[in-house]
């Protein structure tokens, strides 16, 4: 087996650059995870062998075009890495994430998660440029948009664990200087009152306000709701609608469109069909909303249009049993079509995307190269024409 040479990275401040992405052929759906031999970088597209083993068992009249990307391990300075963001800015690439020894903070106390920012200019070496925290708060699921006002706002829940046990939730915003070098200390969110310890998941901004889905869990209203609000200036929000939505509604992507129709990715947390992810889509005053079955169970969505029109999804896939990280996109029934899994398994997901160029770079979270608990940053390049032919 070849070794990864990625298995191992230095400590923030001993960073090196990395290799060269490795180039890798992936059909559009595959049985199993790829084992890190499959992952590891070379100069040679992976062997025909690897590639076979990549191929559906469906039944088909030609066999399914092979999909090249590169992809490679770029951050596993703490035990667990997870919950990414991708944002290219001023000429740089950011990528967020939270670090921290677990998924949630341990019983035993301590662990609370910070959010780490790393910066590069191509993708393959990545410096660290900011630590975001807050004292008392478990900071996770950092997003990051550009305001109106020309800085970066990073987005980001803080939980209160007491021992293990979720006690509270506040919304905290930081902000970048204009040149996207420096970072402000958390400031809290306010939101509407009936919101309150409510997940502003993420946000898009449009026509100068930022949008977003702040959703409540079953034990704070009766079978979960959603409540899609705005704000001005990023910090304080208001209600523009409930959204008529049932199955436990979740963490929600959302994306404009240049004629101001938005459309939401939403996951549900409730079990069976009920928990399938949704497509929702509106027209300003957006109060009025139709939606699709994607006939998948989500887990960090991420929803993004590329420039030739075609619509991909970035989620969590349950479809092979065991989780991985994969991209889907849609069919004429607005139903969800997986396009590849990447490498990927165990405590996995959290997609972030970005457009380069001609190539679409995902970041994402995975355990499958870490014991078991622990989970690593990784970065894929993939090329538009190779998505869609």
């Amino acid at each position: 087996m070849t070794p990864n040479p990625f298995s191992h990275m230095p400590p923030p401040n001993t960073l090196r650059p990395l290799p060269a992405l490795a180039p890798l052929l992936l059909a559009p759906l595959f049985l199993a995870p790829l084992t890190t031999a499959a992952i590891a970088a070379t100069a040679t597209p992976a062997t025909p062998s690897a590639i076979a083993a990549a191929t559906p068992a469906a039944a088909s009249t030609a066999a399914p075009k092979p999909i090249r990307f590169a992809a490679a391990k770029i951050w596993d300075a703490a035990p667990h890495c997870a919950f990414t963001d991708l944002l290219a800015f001023r000429g740089r690439h950011y990528c967020v994430f939270r670090e921290s020894v677990s998924h949630v903070p341990p019983k035993t106390g301590g662990g609370d998660g910070k959010i780490r920012v790393l910066a590069s200019t191509d993708g393959d070496a990545w410096r660290p440029l900011a630590l975001v925290e807050k004292t008392g708060f478990d900071l996770r699921d950092a997003q990051l948009t550009i305001t109106p006002a020309g800085r970066l706002m990073l987005l980001t829940s803080g939980s209160i664990y007491d021992r293990g046990a979720l006690k509270g939730r506040q919304m905290f915003a930081a902000f970048s200087d204009a040149a996207g070098e420096t970072f402000s200390a958390p400031q809290p969110l306010t939101l509407p009152a009936a919101l309150r310890d409510g997940w502003l998941w993420r946000v898009a901004w449009h026509d100068g306000a930022a949008h977003g889905v702040v959703y409540q869990t079953p034990s704070q209203t009766s079978g979960g709701a959603a409540w899609l609000v705005k704000s001005a200036d990023g910090l304080r929000y208001d209600i523009i609608t409930r959204l008529d939505v049932t199955g436990q509604p979740n963490e929600t992507a959302l994306e404009f469109s240049p004629d101001g129709t938005l459309r939401l990715f939403l996951r549900r947390a409730a079990k069976d069909a009920a928990g399938h992810a949704l497509l929702g889509r509106a027209a300003p005053p957006y109060t009025d909303w139709r939606w699709s079955d994607l006939g998948i169970r989500a887990g960090g969505p991420f929803l993004l249009t590329l420039p030739g029109g075609n619509t991909l999804l970035g989620s969590r896939d349950h479809t092979e049993g065991a989780p991985g990280t994969a991209l889907f996109t849609l069919d004429s029934q607005d139903r969800a079509v997986r396009l590849l899994r990447l490498p990927s398994g165990g405590d996995t997901s959290y997609p972030g995307m970005s457009v380069v160029g001609d190539e679409l770079w995902v970041s994402y979270y995975s355990g499958h190269e870490k014991p078991r608990g622990q989970a690593a940053i990784y970065l894929a390049k993939i090329k538009h024409a190779d998505l869609f032919p």
